[in-house]
């Protein structure tokens, strides 16, 4: 079977404008001995139909038959419609229970549930036993607290942005003089930028990073701020000095310069 293979919903349920003389709703026990020949959810058709009237029998109802075809294509064009059960006592207590995996709307149509153990008689919107939310929320989980393996919602993941970030070992800095950090999962790869203070034309300047690599100092680049039509250049060279500092020295002296560094 295929995804593309749907079939025909029902706009309208079965003998949606019969009348009472027309349908009858089904009911749910036996009706022999009670009234022959009537159809019920216990029974579906009874004997007395498949026998001869010449014999005793009794024929099918029609009312019945338009019946029980109203209620099931009620039921399948509610479903049709995108629309899921909320808790119901009665029901829960006619088929014995909820089974393993059942998913049911909350009854203030904040997300779902879904029963962790068959035969789930209790009600989870009361705080019965056996039930997981399935949707978090900021609402619900206002500090984003939640460790469970309860999916969430785009809305909670939205708002949460920032924690999931924090958590995962990001975390930043921004300026004149800043970093980005990213977690290990990413190599704990670490970029940083800032303004050196004045640099010397005769000799060495130690500059500070913003905040120190904590594994490797791969390199970095420097670059005159340039006024234009000024005319004015220079030439800059550096090195990495340690996992904190690098050495720099400029042609121009009294002449800062803007440096990105890389490292982890």
């Amino acid at each position: 079977m295929k995804e593309a293979d749907i079939p025909d919903k029902f706009p309208i349920p079965w003998a949606n404008s019969a009348s009472g003389t027309h349908k009858r709703s089904i009911p749910t026990s036996s009706q022999i001995g009670t009234t022959d020949g009537r159809a019920s959810l216990e029974d579906g058709w009874v004997p007395l139909n498949f026998i001869d009237e010449s014999a005793g029998g009794v024929p099918p109802s029609g009312k019945d038959d338009n019946g029980i075809k109203n209620r099931m294509t009620a039921t399948l064009r509610w479903y049709s419609a995108g629309m899921h059960p909320k808790y119901d006592s009665s029901f829960s207590t006619a088929i014995g229970g909820y089974p393993l995996g059942a998913v049911l709307m909350k009854s203030d149509n904040s997300g779902f549930w879904r029963s962790t153990a068959d035969d789930n008689t209790t009600n989870p919107d009361t705080g019965g036993a056996g039930w997981v939310s399935m949707t978090v929320t900021a609402t619900t989980d206002p500090t984003f607290a939640n460790d469970s393996t309860t999916p969430a919602s785009t809305s909670w993941v939205r708002r949460a942005m920032t924690n999931i970030m924090i958590q995962l070992g990001f975390s930043a800095s921004f300026g004149n003089n800043g970093y980005i950090k990213f977690p290990s999962c990413l190599g704990s790869f670490h970029i940083q930028w800032g303004l050196t203070p004045v640099l010397s034309s005769v000799s060495d300047t130690v500059v500070t990073l913003p905040t120190p690599f904590a594994n490797a100092f791969y390199g970095l680049v420097l670059s005159q701020g340039y006024i234009a039509g000024s005319g004015v250049t220079s030439s800059v060279s550096s090195e990495p000095y340690n996992l904190s500092q690098f050495i720099a020295r400029g042609s121009i002296s009294a002449q800062s310069y803007h440096f990105i560094a890389i490292g982890r």
